[in-house]
């Protein structure tokens, strides 16, 4: 008898109007190479302005370019983001350092309400009655 393990891709979650709620897809992985980010003071402010254009801390971009495995020529990962905005990568592009990457991830097309986390199911019926609600428009008093 032997063991094998198969690792298995995640499936396409469709609507029942055949639209895609969560698939495959590729996405960018923005990233650093500490040795093209410049001194020290170009450095501090390629950190602050990666930042606040991926809505991250700065610590935590500092956080990684700190990991003991990182090299002056190494790539290390920030942010994925989702591609298509070509605006955003253009300026991200000016931030020495910066590179980005394609990745497989998970995709929602319909950005953050095609994830499930954001429906409540109304009832024990787990949504065959159609009595589906954002749990934003439930927790919003009126």
């Amino acid at each position: 008898m032997q063991i094998q393990t198969e690792s298995a891709d995640r499936g396409t979650i469709y609507d029942r109007n055949g639209v895609v709620l969560a698939g495959n897809g590729t996405v960018l992985e923005v990233g650093l190479v500490p040795g093209k980010m410049g001194d020290d003071a170009a450095k501090a402010e390629a950190i602050k302005k990666l930042a606040q254009m991926l809505e991250v801390s700065e610590e935590a971009i500092q956080n990684a370019l700190g990991a003991s495995y990182v090299q002056d020529d190494s790539f290390v990962p920030i942010k994925k983001i989702a591609k298509g905005n070509e605006e955003k990568e253009a300026q991200l592009l000016t931030i020495p350092g910066v590179m980005l990457n394609d990745s497989q991830d998970r995709v929602y097309p319909l950005g953050g309400c095609g994830r499930a986390s954001d429906w409540l199911c109304a009832g024990g019926d787990s949504g065959r009655s159609g009595k589906n609600w954002k749990i934003k428009d439930i927790t919003q008093t009126v």
